[in-house]
């Protein structure tokens, strides 16, 4: 009997697991040249006339939140596009410090670092699958989507 047999990474389906392993390999190489991939980070200042009110600059910010210095002198929001957690008015160290803590977040929210092997009788069309019928192995991607040397 043949087997039907697909690759998923990332909610993508491939025929073959060298492919899903390139499109890991991809995104581990493009997530930090991706600066809204995984969190939003714009630059702040205090507002001259308001208390505890910030105005944000409009100009995106596309720096890589690894490069910054402890020094840097501006203030700087941060929102996590999967716990949904914002800080406001952090200065550098604490966003290089939540920055990494979304990339880790993400990578396993998203499950960035498997890619789930189907399998089917190809007897059997996809949309009327069982549990019976279906086989599923987790293979681990290459990609190492290691956040200092992305």
């Amino acid at each position: 009997m043949s087997v039907t047999t697909v690759y998923v990474y990332n909610s993508v389906r491939f025929d073959s697991e060298e492919l899903a392993q390139q499109a890991a390999q991809q995104l581990d190489a493009s997530i930090h040249n991706l600066p809204c991939s995984f969190c939003t980070v714009t630059v702040v200042e205090a507002h001259p006339n308001k208390y505890a009110a910030w105005i944000i600059n409009p100009v995106a910010f596309n720096e890589d939140c690894r490069g910054l210095s402890d020094s840097d002198s501006r203030f700087f929001n941060i929102s996590d596009y999967v716990s949904g957690l914002a800080l406001v008015g952090v200065q550098a160290p604490k966003l290089k410090e939540t920055h990494r803590e979304c990339f880790d977040r993400y990578v396993s929210h998203k499950n960035l670092t498997i890619i789930s092997k189907r399998s089917w009788p190809s007897n059997i069309d996809e949309k009327d699958l069982t549990p019976e019928d279906l086989t599923s192995e987790e293979i681990s991607v290459t990609a190492n989507f290691n956040y200092e040397s992305s």
